[in-house]
């Protein structure tokens, strides 16, 4: 049988997370800082941001260390 993703926006992800763990320290703010540095693959869906509940979760298990591309005071590109 095939995986489906369980596609979710960041207010349903983290009502899930609350209810798996009660007491969790991961906050609204930081799924959006993960959804922003591009940490968790998201896809535009209309106005709404949808990303895989369990790549969040995959990442919480194993969170990788920032890049150290990211240059102070050198002018980037804007996303």
């Amino acid at each position: 049988m095939p995986h489906i993703a369980r596609m979710r926006t960041l207010n349903a992800a983290y009502e899930m997370l609350k209810a798996d763990d009660p007491h969790t320290c991961v906050s609204k703010n930081y799924i959006r800082t993960l959804i922003k540095t591009g940490a968790i693959p998201v896809h535009q869906v209309g106005c709404k941001q949808l990303f895989d509940y369990d790549a969040l979760l995959a990442y919480l298990e194993n969170p990788t260390e920032p890049t150290a591309a990211q240059q102070y005071g050198v002018i980037r590109p804007v996303k």
